[in-house]
């Protein structure tokens, strides 16, 4: 019952529950939850598990997943993960056919790139987590102020601001 009232069992914020040495457990136990009715959630950086026989006993109950893309915009900057463009088309496809998505827009590593990544899944997104780069950033307080000025022009259906941007943010 707590699970459910935290909202989904979450698979897993210390790997990817995609990648191909533990996507066969990991979605063996989503299955498991599914199949008890426990509501799961995703996060991936991955794009090429969609056809994976793993997941598809997941993916027809929609109602009890949710899936989740890890989106910065940026490539070059994440190594082993599938290129963004391949993970927006999964997450189109998924959308499309019923499943809960969101984006996790964290880190901001660049505004005008997370704006892009916003912009080319307000259709396909049901929810944003979007947050700012721990540390040394090459952005400005006034930059992410436009930034959530420019995210909020485009009238996603939700978005959480994680507690860090909005912090950021409000400096001088």
């Amino acid at each position: 019952a707590q699970i459910i009232a935290a909202g989904a069992l979450q698979f897993n914020f210390v790997s990817d529950p995609c990648i191909p040495e533990t996507i066969v457990l990991n979605w063996k136990c989503i299955d498991y939850a599914i199949s008890q009715g426990v509501p799961c959630q995703v996060l991936t950086k991955r794009a090429d598990w969609l056809n994976d026989p793993a997941v598809q006993n997941a993916l027809g109950h929609p109602e009890l997943l949710r899936v989740g893309f890890s989106l910065t915009g940026c490539d070059d900057q994440e190594p082993g993960a599938s290129p963004n463009d391949e993970r927006i088309w999964t997450m189109q496809v998924l959308h499309q056919a019923g499943i809960s998505t969101w984006a996790s827009i964290e880190p901001i590593l660049d505004p005008q790139r997370s704006l892009d990544m916003v912009s080319r899944t307000i259709e396909c997104c049901d929810h944003y987590k979007i947050g700012i780069l721990s540390g040394k950033k090459d952005y400005t307080p006034q930059d992410i102020r436009m930034f959530v000025d420019a995210v909020n022009a485009l009238n996603p259906k939700s978005v959480y601001w994680k507690e860090s941007l909005r912090e950021f943010m409000h400096k001088q």
